[in-house]
């Protein structure tokens, strides 16, 4: 399934497909629900690490993957949107055979880099010390002799994931932005690599810069581009 993500003027910035699942053969459904329903007790009692159940079926090896739906709050919600087997190999062999791997969730559509003006990118912390999911932040600066207000404006991830940006950046200010990861659609950085993005209150992009991998506790630092 292949499906066009576009901002409010139409553009396309990202392209989404579904991920490979897998089915049983021969089981019988009585089965696949009683399977179903032990995976879903168990996520839902975080028995469940990255909605995958490892386990092992006559001697076949299995990740038994199940996905619930997202509450408003990006929270896991208590209907199953997905459940399906993935075969990993058979049990006893030293090492199982790679997993094919899949498609991504999104494919991004390449983004012209461009940090010069009226607000650029100055630093990023993509890979703070401590907790994954805390301590992400980045600097913009206001390069113009006007103050810029930052209402409905946005900063942006290589999904397309947002943070929403707001007040007033004076004249040639330095100011860090959290990325508060409020959810799972939200910004987030990734410690590999990644693509930030300011977008205006009309989605156009101001100022987007590519970063390789981020170590542990690195500032991340952007050069101002010419064009």
């Amino acid at each position: 399934m292949l499906q066009y993500l576009t901002n409010m003027r139409g553009e396309v910035i990202a392209q989404l497909f579904k991920k490979k699942g897998g089915f049983f053969v021969g089981s019988s459904p009585e089965s696949e629900i009683a399977m179903g329903t032990v995976v879903y007790f168990e996520s839902i009692n975080d028995r469940v690490k990255q909605d995958k159940r490892r386990t092992i079926i006559n001697s076949g090896v299995y990740d038994l993957v199940i996905y619930r739906n997202i509450k408003s709050d990006g929270s896991r919600g208590d209907f199953i949107r997905s459940f399906f087997p993935i075969f990993l190999g058979n049990e006893g062999t030293e090492t199982l055979p790679d997993v094919p791997k899949e498609r991504p969730d999104v494919e991004v559509v390449p983004i012209g880099i461009k940090n010069n003006k009226p607000v650029i990118i100055v630093e990023a912390l993509a890979n703070p010390l401590g907790a994954e999911d805390i301590g992400e932040w980045v600097k913009l600066q206001n390069v113009t002799d006007e103050p810029i207000d930052l209402t409905n404006w946005e900063m942006r991830d290589k999904a397309a994931r947002p943070q929403p940006l707001s007040g007033i950046l004076q004249p040639n200010e330095v100011k860090q932005f959290a990325i508060t990861r409020s959810s799972l659609n939200s910004m987030q950085l990734s410690n590999r690599s990644g693509l930030i993005t300011v977008n205006d209150q009309q989605s156009k992009v101001i100022a987007a810069v590519r970063y390789n991998r981020a170590n542990s506790g690195e500032i991340i630092r952007f050069e101002r581009t010419t064009s």
